[in-house]
């Protein structure tokens, strides 16, 4: 990822994790959420990731980038 600021959407968020290969689950455990969180901001329930939720997801996938 580079330095700048992401900004997460469920639409990024999924993409993220297909490039990653990884489940919504495993994605819920890093971060110490339920699934269907993830699975609720994948589909748009939430329009919004509130902005600890952004910096939990930006820690999560950094360590994928490197």
């Amino acid at each position: 990822m580079s330095k700048e600021t992401k900004q997460f959407t469920g639409e990024k968020l999924k993409e993220l994790r297909k490039k990653h290969n990884l489940k919504q689950q495993e994605v819920a455990d890093g971060l110490n959420v339920k699934r269907t969180k993830i699975s609720e901001w994948e589909t748009g329930r939430y329009k919004t990731i509130s902005n600890a939720y952004q910096q939990l997801l930006k820690l999560f996938f950094d360590k994928y980038e490197k």
